[in-house]
């Protein structure tokens, strides 16, 4: 990321090429800084309107700006000529100003898009205006990585020359705001900012400037790249991580430190109640559940799972949702799952209800999407006393003729309490039913099969 004030000696302007569109012409002006590079175009006009503020506001000779021609201005030979001495005026401007450049200057070269000094100028003026109006309204943000690698590297800086000239860029605004927020969302990506060549999730930052957060959301982030949690694991009620790649949780909820050990127990999340790590590449639920030992509700869908472990660590979890994995169920989920009130296994491998058999907790089941194909499988279900909500749509035993009546008949008197695939049953179902139970019981003179609940 640029930080002109430490590359001062590194710091080039240049205006490679033009390009015409709809008959005007823009001047492509690329900036380097240290390592980073990036391009802005400009009109002549705007480098007109650039020249009168300098002139007016930093003494910046009139004669330095190159003529404005009325007739031949799209001749090619004057357009190159134009071009190289809007390169000069640039390289005099910027060695004349360099030292305390100006806001017009910085933001017409865009250093207020890709440098850490003018990016946290803006952000302390927008907190100073607008974060105490912004804060009674919400106490939600989205940051990107390039903000906050830029409040991380200002923390171990003492003060910008601009925060001092500038009661409004003072960056204890910025530090003000964001210990009041509750909830933080930071949006990353894999690709190029703008026009630099800065890549999102190539930027290191840490979080320790929040300190009243209880929701944290990371989408598209690279993990390893947050250096310190600070206070955040003694706050977060609710952590989200979607499309970031991890593989296990212990690079989610210690991916701040290097040895990544469930031991220590500075590194709980004591008041963490809810996790949702979907679409990342979790192969599995390793020991850093034991990190979030109060955790009541766990979504992990879009991952690569294959089998239901450890969560028979997690005594207060009653919502799993761990749909659009590779889950193929075998034995009984008694042990694991007991205390599972919500459970969603949509869009796995499960091909038997029996291992759900003996879940007397769970109200409601989603198994939509999976290989479930005998509708005498339903009695493994049709047991459980509190069950309220049934998915099995997207399963083969949902085309079988009457699959509705037959699900409402393995249910009995219990029928007219169940949601099957998001619709009550109507009275011609249950009525159906009844009379297919009552001649099932007349022909085999004796009731359906009872699965025990303990």
């Amino acid at each position: 990321m640029a930080c002109l004030l430490e590359h001062d000696n590194n710091f080039t302007v240049a205006i490679p090429s033009y390009e015409i569109k709809n008959n005007v012409t823009y001047y492509e002006i690329h900036v380097t800084v240290g390592a980073v590079t990036w391009s802005v175009s400009h009109r002549y006009n705007d480098f007109v309107e650039l020249h009168e503020v300098l002139i007016a506001d930093h003494c910046i000779a009139k004669e330095m700006l190159p003529q404005k021609k009325l007739i031949g201005n799209r001749d090619p030979g004057f357009i190159e000529k134009r071009k190289v001495d809007l390169e000069a005026y640039l390289r005099v401007v910027v060695n004349y100003l360099q030292r305390a450049m100006p806001l017009v200057l910085a933001k017409f070269l865009d250093f207020d898009k890709y440098d850490i000094t003018y990016i946290l100028q803006n952000m302390a003026y927008k907190c100073f205006m607008d974060g105490d109006s912004f804060l009674m309204k919400s106490s939600e943000y989205t940051f990107n990585p390039l903000q906050l690698h830029a409040i991380s590297e200002r923390l171990q800086k003492c003060c910008f020359p601009t925060e001092v000239s500038n009661n409004q860029h003072d960056f204890s605004h910025i530090i003000d705001f964001c210990q009041k927020l509750q909830t933080v969302i930071v949006r990353g990506g894999r690709s190029i900012i703008g026009t630099s060549n800065i890549i999102y999730n190539s930027l290191p930052f840490v979080m320790t400037m929040f300190k009243s957060v209880s929701e944290l959301h990371f989408y598209n982030i690279h993990l390893p790249n947050v250096c310190d949690f600070g206070s955040v694991r003694l706050t977060v009620g609710c952590f989200v991580i979607n499309n970031s790649c991890i593989k296990q949780l212990t690079d989610a909820l210690l991916c701040d430190k290097v040895h990544k050990t469930t031991e220590s127990s500075d590194d709980v999340w004591n008041k963490l109640v809810k996790i949702d790590f979907s679409w990342n590449e979790l192969s599995g639920i390793d020991d850093g559940i034991l990190l979030a030992p109060n955790l009541q509700n766990l979504t992990l869908d879009g991952n690569q799972i294959r089998k239901i472990e450890n969560i028979e660590k997690l005594p207060k979890l009653t919502y799993l949702c761990m749909s659009a994995n590779y889950i193929v169920v075998e034995d009984c989920l008694y042990s694991q799952l007991k205390n599972i009130v919500f459970l969603n296994l949509s869009q796995n491998k499960i091909t038997k209800l029996s291992p759900f058999a003996k879940l007397v907790n769970l109200k409601t089941l989603d198994l939509a999407s999976n290989s479930v194909s005998e509708a005498s499988e339903i009695r493994y279900v049709s047991c459980l006393p509190k069950l309220e909500y049934l998915v099995l749509t997207g399963n083969p035993l949902s085309t079988i003729i009457d699959y509705r009546v037959k699900v409402f008949e393995a249910f009995g008197n219990r029928a007219q309490c169940l949601c099957l695939d998001n619709e009550r049953p109507s009275q011609k179902e249950l009525d159906t039913a009844a009379v297919l139970r009552a001649l099932t019981v007349v022909r085999e003179g004796k009731t359906p099969i009872t699965i025990p609940s303990g």
